[in-house]
């Protein structure tokens, strides 16, 4: 088996100045992720999200270096997203889209200038999406480096479907049920057992066509992200977490990981 590259030798935030200098020069790819400071209902903490799609891009880039010898470097998370559906819930930070946009850009053309050839985007907030594609394109026009995003971390590989790992199905397996309640609890995070809910999610669907959580819908192409609250339609979750289990959560993690380092593996050919 082969050991672990240490966080210190990959992690830029954990590394010093000269040892980014030298160690961008391997590959000279480095993966941003984008997540969200946001509630996942009265069970996982404010952090879930970023925690999870730092984990899993840490993860990959580990995988990269014992494939190859070589090191992706993974930057500090940008760990505010566009939550400002989730902010009546306390505790939610969110930023304005246009700022997501902003900060994204600023961070990875920053990266650009020091001489990174290859981004790496990443995000595993759904709330993201639609502003990572502009930020992508902003950053893709200012600069030579390559550019490459990763809408979601929950990638599926359809010779490998985590979803099989599930006892609840895709169902339950929405905002803090039971894919984010397993990672976070293989992550060792404080899930607080004691007050997670017990029952799947009671939805206040207003359009049932349209609105297929967890499936697919009756009638496709209606966008929801922008147009409702999460307190108009559940309360706090998503799906069911009384499935979650630890070794559920360590065989996404897996999963997930190994696609992105597949991903890597074909962009550092380009």
């Amino acid at each position: 088996m082969v050991e672990e590259l240490p966080i210190q030798k990959y992690v830029i935030q954990e590394m010093t100045s000269p040892e980014v200098r030298e160690a961008m020069k391997e590959t000279g790819i480095v993966i941003v992720h984008v997540g969200s400071m946001e509630q996942h209902g009265p069970h996982l903490p404010i952090k879930t999200d970023t925690s999870i799609g730092f984990e899993v891009s840490r993860r990959a880039a580990a995988k990269f270096h014992g494939r190859t010898g070589r090191r992706v470097l993974v930057a500090p998370s940008i760990p505010f997203g566009m939550s400002l559906h989730h902010m009546s819930y306390p505790g939610t930070v969110s930023l304005q889209p246009e700022t997501l946009v902003t900060v994204m850009t600023e961070v990875c053309l920053g990266l650009a200038r020091q001489g990174f050839r290859k981004i790496l985007i990443t995000s595993s907030h759904g709330g993201n999406q639609m502003w990572t594609d502009m930020a992508a394109r902003k950053i893709f026009d200012g600069t030579d480096a390559k550019v490459l995003l990763l809408k979601s971390v929950w990638t599926k590989n359809k010779d490998d479907d985590w979803t099989r790992h599930l006892k609840s199905g895709m169902q339950g397996s929405g905002h803090a049920g039971e894919t984010e309640t397993s990672i976070m609890m293989a992550l060792g995070a404080p899930v607080r057992l004691d007050v997670m809910p017990r029952e799947p999610t009671k939805w206040r669907t207003p359009l049932p066509d349209f609105w297929a959580h967890g499936e697919e819908p009756k009638i496709s192409g209606l966008s929801t992200m922008g147009t409702y609250n999460v307190e108009d339609v559940c309360d706090g979750y998503m799906g069911d977490p009384t499935y979650a289990s630890v070794e559920t959560g360590e065989k996404i993690l897996e999963n997930w990981s190994d696609n992105i380092l597949e991903l890597l593996l074909q962009y550092d050919t380009l």
